[in-house]
């Protein structure tokens, strides 16, 4: 087993371990910990009962950082507009706290259908889809890194890696990595967000492999929030819209860049020359293989790699993220959120 660090440690300085999942509720945590280790934490964390962007904005505060070892993610995810967002976020819950007490009928019937591992597909998306749409004040002001939510887009994007279809859990993906991730684990190189990462790049691998009827057929088979919309004029022009952003993006570019990004991280968060990293690297030598016969991007982004600063391979960078943002903001409609879009 080997430990990795979250931030620099001191000289001398007493260092941590979490003994569960530290995104739960504060309830929930101490409740595990007092039955499985029969004491109360008081870290900062449970003594303030911090939410995911208090939480954010403190590690930001007491964390150092390497701007130059952050300027590849930086460029998929900027630091500064996360800040902003978790600065919203968190002056919105202090003027209504309310917003951070989980709605009743998320903790009844329809979480208690999410938790039966035999419930049927449409059954289970449905109760997916309606715990989601219960969230709405969660929604109406952009708060998604609060429990329950990222557990049950988590559950969704399961549902859509269960029944093979990839696009949709592709969007889901990237919704809850831009919303949820980024503030609930801090630290650019905590590993969950790095196989996250990692996670959304593979999918873009397959995806990227599928042709143009294949993904229109995947495309095709999202459900929607409302059950009545499947034949609306709106949920027509929302597929449309899925199918023109896919079209955008050129994805073995963009399997090519969060693959580079994902590397640029994983040696802070596996260790130099883990497993994981090779694997990185073994997957970016196939990809520039497939980029040499497809033109100079290839290239360009083989020097963004040795170069973070590079400007033509950052402007590649740019336009290809910048389609990845626009997908993951097609998830507010989606789920019915129309108008809500990725900042």
């Amino acid at each position: 087993m080997s430990l990795r660090a979250l931030r620099p440690i001191k000289k001398d300085e007493e260092i941590f371990i979490s003994y569960i999942d530290p995104t739960e509720e504060i309830a929930q945590r101490q409740s595990t910990l007092k039955q499985r280790y029969f004491f109360t934490c008081k870290c900062p964390k449970c003594e303030e009962n911090e939410n995911a962007y208090e939480h954010f904005l403190r590690c930001r505060t007491e964390d150092t950082h390497d701007i130059n070892a952050m300027a590849r993610l930086d460029v998929f995810c900027p630091q500064q507009e996360v800040v902003k967002i978790a600065e919203r976020c968190q002056a919105t819950l202090k003027q209504n706290p309310a917003l951070t007490s989980i709605p009743p009928v998320t903790s009844s019937k329809t979480l208690a259908l999410l938790k039966k591992g035999h419930t049927n597909q449409q059954d289970r998306i449905l109760a997916l889809l309606a715990a989601l749409k219960s969230l709405s004040s969660y929604k109406d002001d952009g708060i998604f890194a609060l429990p329950p939510y990222p557990e049950i887009m988590h559950k969704l994007y399961l549902f859509y890696i269960d029944a093979q279809t990839f696009t949709p859990a592709l969007i889901t993906l990237l919704f809850l990595f831009l919303n949820c991730d980024v503030f609930m684990y801090p630290q650019q190189h905590h590993p969950v967000r790095v196989v996250r990462l990692w996670t959304i790049a593979k999918l873009l691998k397959h995806i990227a492999s599928l042709n143009p009827t294949e993904l229109l057929q995947e495309i095709s088979s999202i459900q929607l929030a409302s059950p009545s919309s499947s034949s609306s004029a709106s949920d027509l022009h929302l597929k449309e819209d899925i199918v023109k952003t896919f079209q955008a993006i050129d994805l073995i570019n963009a399997f090519h860049i969060l693959a580079i990004i994902v590397w640029s991280e994983a040696s802070k968060s596996h260790g130099e020359g883990s497993g994981f990293v090779k694997e990185i690297e073994a997957e970016i030598r196939d990809v520039e293989e497939v980029q040499r016969l497809r033109g100079k991007t290839g290239k360009v982004l083989k020097r963004w790699m040795g170069d973070a600063g590079d400007l033509e391979g950052r402007e590649e960078v740019e336009r290809v993220c910048g389609g990845l943002r626009a997908l993951a903001g097609l998830m507010g409609r989606i789920l019915g959120c129309v108008g809500y879009k990725i900042p």
